[in-house]
């Protein structure tokens, strides 16, 4: 792995097509389930983020991020119109990150 950035599958490992199918599934299940205004927290670690970031946005590709622990990512959409296929597919008023990788309820200064 050192040698390469090409991704040699770790025998037993979840490999990355299988992890960004399970990302897929998992946004179409929350796009079914779910209506507008609904608030929903998912709580999981960076690596399959990356997968239901890049799903969420309809990205052919995950994207590297750096998330720092516990930071925020909220995503709003239309609901009600995600299916459509005309120009609104386009209209960013409809679609909108509100905070991404946000982390700034952890304050440097705190002592634990």
């Amino acid at each position: 792995m050192e040698s390469s950035s090409d991704w040699i599958p770790v025998p037993g490992a979840e490999s990355l097509k299988t992890a960004r199918d399970r990302a897929h599934r998992f946004i179409q299940r929350l796009l079914d389930r779910h209506t507008d205004g609904e608030h929903i927290w998912i709580i999981t670690h960076s690596w399959i983020m990356q997968h239901l970031i890049s799903e969420l946005m309809g990205c052919d590709r995950s994207w590297r991020l750096h998330a720092h622990n516990t930071a925020l990512f909220e995503f709003w959409i239309d609901r009600s119109r995600w299916q459509r296929t005309d120009q609104n597919r386009f209209n960013t008023d409809l679609w909108q990150i509100r905070r991404f990788n946000d982390h700034q309820h952890l304050s440097s200064g705190d002592s634990w």
